[in-house]
Formats: C-alpha cells, sequence, structure tokens
C-alpha cells in the first residue's frame, strides 16, 4: 500500500514595481555612498556601503542582483520552451527559447566570475593586440560580433511573437546592450586617458550597471507578462521517476 500523497498549490506572484523599485534603490544608495567617500565622508556607514555596494566590484549585492535577475530570466525561458514544446499547437522556432535560456545562463555566471574579461581579453589580444580608445576594453571586439550575432539568429524567433512582445523584447536588448557595449567602451576609453579613480568614471559605471540592469529587467517582466498572457497558468507537478529491475 502506497503512503497518501499531499497535494499543495504553490502561488508566484510578480511585482513590476519591486524589478524598477530595487534597480533604483540599489543605484542611489551606490552612487550615493560613493560619491560622499570621495568628497571626504569616511567613516564606518559610508565605508561599509561603499565595499558592498561597489557597482565595480565581483563581491558586492549590485553584481549578486544583476547576476539573479539573469538567472531569472534563464529559468523563466527554460519554463516557457519546455511548456511551448507541449503546448496543443506549438509555435514555430520555438526551441529558440532553449537558446535564450543558456545564453543568460552564460550571463548569470559570467556577471560573478568576469569570463568575459579574462577569456574575452586573452582571445582579443590575440586577435587585435595592444588595443585602445573605444576598445581599450580588449574583450569588446569579441562580445561585439557576438551580440550582432546573436541579434540576426534571433530575427525568425522574434517574428513569431506578438508585436507588444516581440517590441519589448526588442527595447530591452537595445537598453541592455547600449550599457553592456555602448557605454563600457566610452568607459573604456576615459579609463584610458583619467584613470578609474574619480567621480566622472564611477559615474560612467553606474550608467552601464543602470542601463544592463534596466534591460534585463525589462526582459524579465515582458517574458512573465508572455508566460500570463500565452499559458493564464501553469501547474507543476513532481514526480519519481521508476526505475526498472
Amino acid at each position: 500500500m502506497q503512503p497518501s500523497r499531499t497535494i499543495a498549490e504553490l502561488t508566484v506572484s510578480f511585482s513590476k514595481k519591486l524589478i524598477v523599485y530595487s534597480i533604483a534603490l540599489i543605484m542611489a544608495v551606490s552612487v550615493s555612498s560613493q560619491l560622499l567617500w570621495n568628497a571626504g565622508v569616511q567613516n564606518l556607514v559610508t565605508g561599509g556601503l561603499r565595499t558592498f555596494m561597489d557597482l565595480s566590484s565581483d563581491e558586492s549585492i549590485p553584481t549578486w542582483y544583476a547576476s539573479l535577475i539573469l538567472l531569472l530570466i534563464a529559468l523563466a525561458s527554460l519554463v516557457i520552451g519546455i511548456v511551448e514544446r507541449q503546448a496543443p499547437a506549438p509555435r514555430k522556432h520555438r526551441y529558440f527559447w532553449f537558446v535564450i535560456a543558456t545564453v543568460f545562463l552564460l550571463l548569470s555566471i559570467d556577471e560573478v566570475a568576469r569570463i568575459h574579461e579574462t577569456a574575452g581579453g586573452e582571445l582579443s589580444y590575440l586577435i587585435a593586440g595592444d588595443t585602445s580608445g573605444l576598445f581599450y576594453y580588449e574583450w569588446v571586439i569579441v562580445g561585439l560580433p557576438f551580440a550582432i550575432l546573436f541579434g540576426i539568429t534571433s530575427i525568425p524567433f522574434l517574428l513569431t511573437l506578438h508585436s507588444k512582445t516581440r517590441n519589448l523584447f526588442i527595447l530591452s536588448g537595445i537598453v541592455f546592450l547600449s550599457g553592456a557595449v555602448g557605454v563600457e567602451m566610452f568607459n573604456g576609453r576615459y579609463e584610458e586617458a583619467h584613470g578609474a579613480m574619480n567621480n566622472t568614471y564611477m559615474l560612467w559605471t553606474a550608467l552601464e550597471e543602470l542601463l544592463e540592469m534596466a534591460g534585463s529587467g525589462l526582459f524579465l517582466i515582458a517574458l512573465i507578462q508572455y508566460l500570463s498572457s500565452r499559458f493564464g497558468s501553469l501547474q507543476l507537478h513532481l514526480v519519481e521517476k521508476e526505475t526498472t529491475q
């Protein structure tokens, strides 16, 4: 006789305001603590906030938050891909959801591991040697073509989406890349000429991170809206796989 099973329902609520407010709070605390420290207000509070809210550090709350958003995008894309594959009327190019999930999982890992700055930089050096100006950060030489390639290969998939969802996806990509690549390139040129230990460089970095977080946050919102409008609600069933003797 098998033991009785308890059926439990899990409801996950989602708030767009939570993403917007959390990004705004992170940016405000990070920038203000850095400005106060540089202005001479150096004490335990500003020093602690400056350390834990450092936008350019791998070991900080903003980096953790950015990585978390990217991971949530990967998970949401994976869920959509699985559900689309099993839908009664599956859409064309539905397997591209798994490509999106893979890309954003790698981006989430890279956010804390900084693979693009090490491996990407080394590869770029082999290709172009020492760089300067807008290509002072060498990884851009490799990262930019990858971003363009991903954008081109996603066109057939984007054309299958509703215009509102498609426009949100495109807008979020533009916002994200304008920070991750665009502002990054100008920031590199500024660092080469003036160094990184000044308020101007810090504000450029803040703008870069703001655009990246805003772009990824907008994309996550668009994914949740797509999931809600396409399927309404989802039920999760956990089944233990039986092994054969």
